[in-house]
């Protein structure tokens, strides 16, 4: 090769690079701004909000009214409301809840108990009953149990917060097609509403769903002192912002998505810990007062439920043997046969939950800071010291 070929080649060579640094561009970084757009909101969720009304009044409310001795809980209205929803459930928890025998058949069986349940005396029972925590009128008032101390209703209803809810919100935002109006329908899934109440609005501006349980978990300090509510609204934001800008933040679209779905799924479990741990765990020991262990049954039934409805859901952290291997040290089952009242009154057993709090907290990288700050109700707090606010001004 002569002079002039190399000197040719430099210039080709150096043309080629000055090509390269012109053709990078430096993206500015993405305005995210503090208010969600919510133009299109109602129109883009009302099957679903219809769906999850439909949920919470026939299903939910019909649930509690077995709550109040001599109550029936009405079969044919549990299934009008969960038909308007059950689509959007896996199918393994929609057949919990329906099949033979299911969680729908215990309630309702639960119901026709006509005592009340003494928590101090053995079980299994011969029939269910309401845990009486109170009596009005004569008749005990506290949670519908069924002859193995299991209360069906929390199995259904927070079951579905991981089986219905999260897991629609949850496959919503994995598609690779994603779009702004998909981003409200996973809002809506969640139950969060999008001017962002914190689990302290009033009226229609209300959370609801998995979002009332992120509130109460708000003190997570997950990452710069912020909890799990906040973290999922910045991320809403900042999603719905990155689509708006288009595909050049398509690494914000995506962190985003990441985060939201941790953070939901990182709420139900620290909220299984709250139950189980800061409630149940705690207060089981008193095995001679009945009132006391039908409150705190209805926390472990609350756990099992935020667990068990999170069983093949695709995109979550926890796997399907793990979930298996928590609910047996809760010693709960899917057919409701549970053995948790072997728990009351015994140290020893109560002590084997630690197991339980050590496993979720390996699972989800939980401090043990955090543990402790799950004890807590969050929404509770605020409101209390806004209150104080209130008075100190007067």
């Amino acid at each position: 090769m002569n002079t002039k070929q190399i000197l040719l080649s430099l210039i080709v060579i150096s043309w080629l690079l000055l090509g390269c640094k012109k053709k990078e561009e430096t993206i500015p970084a993405l305005m995210v701004p503090t208010n969600y757009d919510t133009s299109t909101f109602s129109a883009d969720v009302a099957d679903i909000l219809s769906a999850q009304t439909s949920f919470r009044t026939n299903v939910v409310l019909e649930m509690q009214k077995g709550r109040t001795q001599g109550n029936l809980v009405n079969r044919t209205t549990l299934a009008a409301g969960y038909d308007a929803i059950k689509s959007f459930s896996t199918p393994y928890y929609r057949n919990l809840i329906e099949k033979t025998g299911g969680f729908f058949d215990q309630i309702v069986e639960a119901s026709q108990g006509t005592d009340t349940i003494d928590f101090t005396s053995a079980f299994p029972k011969s029939t269910g009953g309401v845990g009486a925590t109170s009596i009005s009128n004569g008749r005990g008032v506290g949670y519908l149990y069924t002859k193995h101390a299991v209360e069906t209703e929390q199995l259904i209803e927070k079951g579905s917060f991981g089986a219905i809810m999260y897991n629609q919100a949850t496959q919503i935002l994995r598609k690779p097609d994603l779009t702004l109006r998909d981003v409200n329908r996973a809002m809506q899934f969640l139950g969060m509403h999008p001017t962002f109440p914190n689990g302290l609005g009033t009226g229609n501006n209300v959370d609801r769903f998995v979002a009332v349980y992120a509130a109460r978990r708000d003190n997570a300090d997950e990452r710069d002192g912020k909890g799990y509510y906040t973290l999922i609204k910045e991320n809403f934001l900042r999603l719905q912002a990155a689509l708006k800008a288009g595909s050049r933040y398509n690494a914000d679209r995506d962190d985003a998505i990441n985060k939201i779905i941790e953070y939901a799924e990182k709420a139900l479990a620290a909220t299984a810990i709250n139950y189980v741990k800061h409630d149940f765990q705690k207060n089981a020991v008193n095995k001679n007062d009945s009132r006391v262990l039908a409150r705190t049954k209805h926390s472990w039934s609350e756990g099992v439920g935020f667990l068990l409805g999170l069983k093949t859901v695709q995109h979550k952290k926890i796997t399907d043997a793990q979930i298996d291997e928590l609910i047996s040290i809760l010693k709960a089952n899917e057919n409701g046969t549970a053995t948790a009242y072997t728990f009351f009154g015994s140290n020893s057993e109560l002590a084997k939950l630690d197991e339980f709090t050590r496993k979720l907290q390996n699972i989800y990288g939980f401090t043990s800071a955090q543990i402790e700050r799950f004890a807590r109700n969050d929404v509770n707090d605020r409101a209390s010291r806004m209150r104080l606010a209130v008075l100190n001004e007067e």
